[in-house]
C-alpha cells in the first residue's frame, strides 16, 4: 500500500469518528420530556403545568413559553435539535382536565383523564413545616416507583414501559447516596382503575441522638444559657425523639462515607440513619383513557369506553390510506404548480435582462449619434436604434375590424330595422262603417 492511499485511509477513519461523534451527540441518552399545554385553560392548569415542570426538573424545559399559534408540528421539528425524548400535553375542556404523555418521534401516545389534583402551593398550607421555594434537591432527577402495575395486560405494559422511559435510569453500584433526594411515585388502585401520582422528598436522618444533641448538631440550640454546665442542657432532653420511635426497622440503615488511602477507597461508617418521606407535591389522580400507535395519531390500540369491531377497524384504515393517497396527489399537484411558476418567472427574468441590455445598447448608439451627427435624432431615429417598428407606432386613421357601418336610407337611429308604417287616419264616423 502506497504513502498516498495510507493518507487516504487515515482521512476516512477520521470522518468516520467525527460523524459517529455527531450522531452520539444528537442522540438523547437521557430522556427529557418537555410541557406544554394547548387551547385556552385556567390559572390552576397552567399552575400545575409548572409543578409537573418541577418534577421533571432537570430533565425539562422549565421557561418554556408556548404561544396559541404554535402547533405540534413546531415542536416536533425542533426536538431533535433539543434532544426531546417524550411531549406531555396538557389540555382542558367542558368535560375536564386531560394530558397525553407521547414518545418522539414516531409515538406511542397514551391519553390519560383528570380525577383530581393538588397543587404544590395547597400543600404548603396543609403541612406544619413545608418544604419551601426550589431548593437544591431539584438539581438532580427523582427515583421512580411503580406500584401495583402486575398486570400482564398490553395497555398496562404499554403504560408501564412509558413511565419508565421518561424519568432516566439509576445503576444501584454507582450511583451516589446524597443525589437520590427525590422520589416519584405511581400507584395503580385496581378497584378504581386509577393511577395516583405522588412526589416526596428524601430526608436522612441520625438514628440514637437526643432532642438537645440533634439542636446542637443542626445549631438550633436556644436555652443554653438557662443551665450551669452544657450537661445539664443535654441530660434534661436525653430521651428519645418522637421520630425514632415513630420509624420502621426496614427504614433503618448504615449510613458511610467514601474516603480514598493510599491503598485504594474504602467506605468508612458514620452512624446509624433512616429515611424518612416528606411529600412536596404535587398530587394528581388520574386513568387511562385512549392508547394511539403514532404520535397524536394513527390506529388506537386501546380504548376504555369504546371497542370497535374487525370491520370497523378495517374500514378505519381504507379511509386512512385514502387520505394518505388525497394528500399525495396534492401534494404533487402542488409541486408541479411551483415549479410551473419558477420556469415562467425565469423566462420572464431573461426577457427583461434582454430588454436591459437593448435599452443600455440603445443609450450607447443614441450618445454615439449625438457626438457624430451633433443634433438630437428624431423620432423615427429612436425608434430603429432600439429596435422598434417604426410603422407600428403610428397610430392609423381607423381601425378597419371596427369600421362604422353605414346607415342605409330610412332607417331610424333608435330602432336597427326599416321604420315601421303608421297606420292609416280613419274618422270617427267612417270606424262604425268598416266594422
Amino acid at each position: 500500500m502506497s504513502e498516498r492511499q495510507k493518507r487516504k485511509q487515515k482521512k476516512a477513519k477520521k470522518l468516520q469518528q467525527k460523524l459517529e461523534e455527531q450522531k452520539e451527540a444528537y442522540e438523547p441518552k437521557v430522556p427529557k420530556c418537555v410541557v406544554f399545554r394547548r387551547g385556552s385553560v385556567g390559572t390552576s392548569v397552567k399552575e400545575l403545568e409548572r409543578d409537573i415542570r418541577a418534577v421533571l426538573y432537570p430533565n425539562t424545559l422549565v421557561k418554556l413559553k408556548e404561544k396559541n399559534k404554535n402547533t405540534l408540528k413546531d415542536f416536533v421539528s425542533v426536538a431533535s435539535t433539543l434532544l426531546l425524548s417524550h411531549l406531555w400535553i396538557i389540555t382542558q375542556t367542558a368535560m375536564g382536565t386531560y394530558f397525553r404523555i407521547g414518545k418522539l418521534p414516531r409515538g406511542p401516545t397514551l391519553k390519560f383523564k383528570v380525577k383530581q389534583f393538588c397543587l404544590i402551593s395547597d400543600l404548603r398550607k396543609q403541612f406544619k413545616n413545608p418544604v419551601k421555594g426550589f431548593g437544591a434537591h431539584y438539581l438532580n432527577p427523582p427515583i421512580l416507583v411503580l406500584n401495583n402495575f402486575r398486570s400482564t395486560e398490553k395497555h398496562m405494559e404499554m403504560m408501564k414501559i412509558i413511565f419508565q422511559s421518561i424519568f432516566p435510569g439509576i445503576n444501584i453500584k454507582e450511583v451516589e447516596i446524597s443525589r437520590l433526594q427525590r422520589v416519584v411515585l405511581f400507584n395503580y388502585n385496581s378497584d378504581t382503575e386509577t393511577i395516583e401520582f405522588r412526589h416526596y422528598l428524601v430526608r436522612i436522618n441520625q438514628i440514637g441522638l437526643s432532642k438537645s444533641i440533634k439542636r446542637i448538631i443542626q445549631n438550633k440550640a436556644t436555652t443554653i444559657a438557662k443551665h450551669e454546665d452544657i450537661a445539664d442542657y443535654v441530660l434534661s432532653n436525653s430521651a428519645a425523639t418522637e421520630s425514632d420511635r415513630e420509624d420502621a426497622p426496614e427504614s433503618r440503615f448504615d449510613m458511610f462515607k467514601e474516603q480514598n488511602s493510599k491503598t485504594g477507597r474504602k467506605n468508612v461508617k458514620l452512624s446509624k440513619s433512616s429515611v424518612r418521606l416528606q411529600e412536596i407535591g404535587p398530587r394528581i389522580d388520574f386513568e387511562l383513557v385512549k392508547i394511539e400507535a403514532e404520535l397524536c395519531d394513527g390506529a388506537v390500540l386501546y380504548h376504555k369506553y369504546f371497542n370497535k369491531t374487525a370491520n370497523e377497524i378495517k374500514q378505519q384504515e381504507v379511509m386512512k390510506q385514502r387520505k394518505k393517497q388525497e394528500k399525495e396527489r396534492r401534494k404533487h399537484l402542488q409541486q408541479q404548480n411551483v415549479e410551473r411558476k419558477q420556469l415562467i418567472k425565469k423566462i420572464q427574468q431573461d426577457q427583461n435582462d434582454r430588454d436591459d441590455e437593448q435599452n443600455d445598447n440603445a443609450e450607447d448608439d443614441l450618445q454615439t449619434y449625438k457626438e457624430e451627427v451633433g443634433d438630437e435624432p428624431d423620432k423615427d431615429t429612436i425608434a430603429t436604434l432600439k429596435g422598434q417598428d417604426v410603422n407600428a407606432l403610428k397610430t392609423p386613421k381607423y381601425n378597419p375590424l371596427y369600421k362604422k357601418r353605414k346607415r342605409p336610407e330610412g332607417e331610424s337611429k333608435q330602432n336597427n330595422g326599416p321604420p315601421k308604417k303608421k297606420p292609416k287616419y280613419i274618422p270617427k264616423n267612417e270606424k262604425k262603417k268598416h266594422k
